[in-house]
């Protein structure tokens, strides 16, 4: 197995477990920073 196919299986295994933890969250509860100065959900996730 290739290097760049080992980065893409831990890519999309790491993407598809974030989706999942995700999936049932209000969205805009994605949105809502949960303290002063940290960054809200929505914005780890797209990162």
């Amino acid at each position: 197995m290739q290097e760049s196919q080992i980065y893409r299986e831990q890519i999309t295994t790491l993407s598809e477990q974030i989706k999942a933890e995700f999936a049932g969250m209000d969205a805009d509860l994605l949105y809502k920073r949960p303290g002063p100065s940290v960054n809200n959900a929505g914005f780890l996730y797209w990162h």
